[in-house]
């Protein structure tokens, strides 16, 4: 089939090539441990346990609004959704499709817990409803009203770098100025803004402090988002050294 020996190894050699860029691309993009966003708990040993699968065990099998039964808090730049995406994928967890800011918003919360209800999905059996509120960690009265309203819902505090997330936020807030440079910013609006950056983004272990004294410890976990950025690198480094070798190998052994 192949008359030259020439032939024969450049064949041999893509053929080891794709086979290696198949693996490695299965190994990278479906392995879950370098996945582009791993979230881990340094509270609990297995990051299952994040998922409420019996919050609703022992509700009778009707259709209902049924307040929910954990919230998603945390920060701006926290990558709450990623959150929101993991326990999405289990089959007994049902989302609120937007911020109702109920808790957040004295003027949402002045609506009462009656209009909260109507907002929540529609669930049955074993299924449990979570919102994600990602502007409450900020503020004390907050937490109070979610403990003085629903005493028994559960927290999933979500956080992060705050380095990380301060640039993030800053990134944001220096693209929309970007977008806005036809306006007139004044000084004052411009200081007030930048100087409100960090202003929520160092206070991690106060607001730990308080909610561990509003909440019991069994109703609130931290969940840490780390980016995984090193070990991505490095599998790409490693896989750009091999097919350089290998290139070169064939070149040398075809032409010399």
């Amino acid at each position: 089939m192949f008359e030259t020996n020439r032939e024969r190894i450049l064949v041999a050699s893509t053929c080891i090539l794709f086979v290696f860029g198949l693996s490695e691309f299965y190994w990278i993009y479906r392995s879950p441990q370098l996945s582009r966003t791993c979230v881990t708990s340094p509270d609990l040993p297995d990051a299952s346990l994040l998922v409420p699968v019996n919050l609703a065990a022992d509700d009778p099998l009707t259709r209902t609004q049924r307040l929910p039964k954990a919230l998603i808090v945390g920060y701006h730049g926290c990558e709450l959704d990623t959150v929101q995406r993991v326990l999405q994928l289990h089959q007994d967890i049902r989302f609120m499709s937007r911020d109702t800011r109920f808790w957040c918003s004295m003027a949402v919360h002045t609506r009462g817990l009656k209009w909260y209800r109507h907002q929540v999905p529609w669930s049955v059996g074993k299924e449990a409803v979570i919102e994600m509120t990602p502007t409450c960690m900020g503020s004390r009265e907050s937490v109070l009203r979610m403990r003085r309203l629903i005493p028994s819902i559960k927290l999933m505090i979500v956080i992060r770098n705050p380095v990380v997330s301060f640039f993030a936020k800053l990134s944001g807030f220096t693209n929309s100025l970007l977008q806005n440079a036809s306006q007139i910013i004044s000084k004052t609006m411009a200081e007030k803004n930048i100087g409100s950056l960090g202003g929520r983004y160092e206070t991690y272990a106060a607001e730990f402090n308080f909610i561990s004294r509003v909440f019991p410890r069994n109703q609130f976990v931290v969940v840490v988002v780390v980016v995984v950025v090193v070990v991505v690198v490095v599998v790409v480094v490693v896989v750009v050294v091999v097919v350089v070798v290998v290139v070169v190998v064939v070149v040398v052994v075809v032409f010399y």
